[in-house]
């Protein structure tokens, strides 16, 4: 079999396709990967200019309140203000009229006997229409194992009475005592003076319980 040489345009052809078909692999050797395998003077030439601003956006929605602040730390006191000025004196009043007196009373109860080892009581009886502003009482014989010395205000049978009221228990088995209540009396509302003695009335329901009292306290002192 006899061969042909190939003639000039075929082998440029062939020269054509290979370079053709082998470029691919060519090319990828120089793939730039990295602004590092570029020229610094060529890279600087390839950067674009920053264009103008774009249209602004519209607002967005208010986010949510924060926490509160730690409370600030106390301011320093301001000075003191002037004095104001003084006012006008006010008018004087009119003298009102003058107290009304009544006289301070003394009224003695009457005289009581405490027999040994018993208890008694003296009420001294404001007359109506005053009470007892003070009192006393009176006391002989043995010293007493319990007193009851006060102001008394007691209803009996519709009427209020006033006066002052002593007490007194008798430890002595032998020995009596005498006791006698003394009442100080004014008007309500009043002023004081002094004024005159007047004798004592004994109420029998006050009496009782005034008695019935000096025997419980002598009662529970015993325990």
């Amino acid at each position: 079999m006899h061969l042909r040489r190939p003639s000039p345009g075929l082998a440029i052809a062939v020269v054509a396709l290979f370079i053709a078909l082998g470029g691919t692999a060519f090319g990828a050797h120089f793939l730039i990967t990295s602004t590092s395998q570029i020229k610094p003077s060529v890279l600087k030439k390839l950067r674009a200019k920053r264009g103008p601003a774009g249209v602004k956006g519209a607002t967005g929605a208010s986010g949510p309140a924060g926490p509160a602040g730690p409370q600030g730390k106390e301011g320093a006191t301001g000075k003191e203000g002037t004095p104001g000025k003084e006012g006008p004196a006010g008018k004087e009043g009119k003298e009102g009229p003058p107290a009304s007196l009544t006289k301070l009373e003394e009224v003695r109860g009457p005289e009581e006997e405490v027999e040994p080892e018993e208890e008694n009581l003296s009420i001294a009886e404001c007359p109506t229409g005053s009470r007892a502003v003070s009192g006393g009482f009176f006391e002989e014989g043995p010293a007493p194992s319990e007193q009851f010395s006060q102001a008394f205000t007691e209803e009996v049978e519709g009427e209020v009475i006033h006066g002052w009221i002593y007490g007194t228990a008798n430890p002595s088995t032998t020995d009596f005592q005498q006791i006698q209540a003394i009442a100080y009396c004014a008007a309500e509302g009043k002023a004081i003076t002094t004024a005159v003695l007047r004798s004592g009335k004994t109420r029998s329901a006050i009496k009782t319980a005034v008695l019935a009292k000096i025997k419980a306290r002598r009662a529970h002192r015993a325990r």
